[in-house]
């Protein structure tokens, strides 16, 4: 039978990975919610053949590379290649 702190221990490490998931999954949330702020922009610039302007496309860019950083995290955290 397994020692109760080894138990106790285990359902930690367990909480801990739930934790940092959730965190992962706040932050694409929030990234995603900001990236579909832009729709309406790009689709009037799309429609009146003008450029979105460089500070739109710096974030859009920054938050594209985020995303990517918590996917990155979230294979990590479950061990997905």
């Amino acid at each position: 039978m397994k020692d109760y702190r080894e138990i106790l221990a285990k359902q930690l490490e367990e909480i801990l990975k739930k934790q940092e998931e959730i965190t992962i999954n706040d932050n694409l949330a929030n990234i995603c919610r900001e990236l579909d702020s832009f729709t309406v922009k790009i689709k009037d610039c799309l429609e009146n053949n003008q450029d979105l302007p460089e500070f739109d496309k710096k974030r859009i860019q920054e938050l594209n590379d985020e995303y990517n950083i918590n996917i990155d995290r979230y294979k990590k955290l479950k061990f997905i290649n």
